[in-house]
């Protein structure tokens, strides 16, 4: 059985200002097979939050945070409890 991954990457920088078109998202979701690796587990995402520090790093302008490269995957935090 072939299982899935997705990726949340970022293809276009964040609009200054308010977003003009309706519905516009600089983020797209990418699948992929996920790989059988030995010594490895999956875990699976419940909910992922997209926070201010994620708008920030959509921009390409000086932040205290690097921003993400175009095409690249949005970084996100691991809270496991």
């Amino acid at each position: 059985m072939s299982r899935q991954t997705y990726w949340v990457v970022l293809v276009s920088r964040f609009p200054v200002g308010e977003p003009r078109a309706i519905g516009f998202s600089p983020l797209r979701i990418r699948a992929d097979a996920l790989p059988n690796q030995a010594g490895q587990f999956c875990l699976r995402t419940i909910w992922l939050s997209l926070d201010p520090l994620c708008a920030g790093r959509m921009r390409d302008g000086p932040s205290y945070a690097a921003p993400v490269a175009r095409c690249a995957v949005m970084e996100a935090a691991l809270c496991v409890r």
